[in-house]
């Protein structure tokens, strides 16, 4: 007798969430925070590379910011000094977050349940930990 993956069953013990676009709201701010980036780095929209290091950029999301603007603009120093200009465009939307429409309800849910939760997220500690302050969620996760 063999079991097949999708017909075992074992209760839940961790859900692990994405910041950005899961739980939270994203409308456009990693995006602008990234052509910051850009800008901070010498490569304004219709400069040269711009459109280059912006597809890059798309391809790469979801990485670390230092890994993506590293790969995008070929230059770690360029890319460190980028990657403080995102972080620094988070920070100021940080105030404008709201969660996703069910997030809390769910987060709340799942610990009700006794369902360990974590997130995960390509944000700096720094960032993270502003974006979990100001969302509520300081003590959400476990992870």
């Amino acid at each position: 007798m063999s079991c097949h993956p999708c017909t075992v069953t074992a209760p839940v013990q961790l859900v692990i969430f994405d910041l950005m676009g899961t739980l939270i709201v994203d409308d456009g701010i990693v995006d602008r925070a990234y052509e910051t980036a850009l800008e901070q780095a010498g490569m304004a929209p219709g400069t040269p590379g711009h459109r280059s290091a912006a597809d890059r950029i798309e391809a790469l999301l979801g990485r670390p910011t230092l890994v993506v603007l590293t790969e995008a603009l070929g230059d770690p120093v360029r890319a460190e000094e980028a990657s403080w200009a995102f972080d620094d465009a988070i920070h100021a939307a940080v105030p404008s977050l709201r969660a996703n429409p069910g997030a809390d309800a769910t987060l709340a849910e799942l610990a009700s349940r006794k369902i360990a939760l974590a997130v995960t997220t390509s944000f700096t500690s720094d960032v993270r930990k502003a974006v979990l302050e100001q969302m509520g969620w300081t003590d959400t996760f476990d992870a």
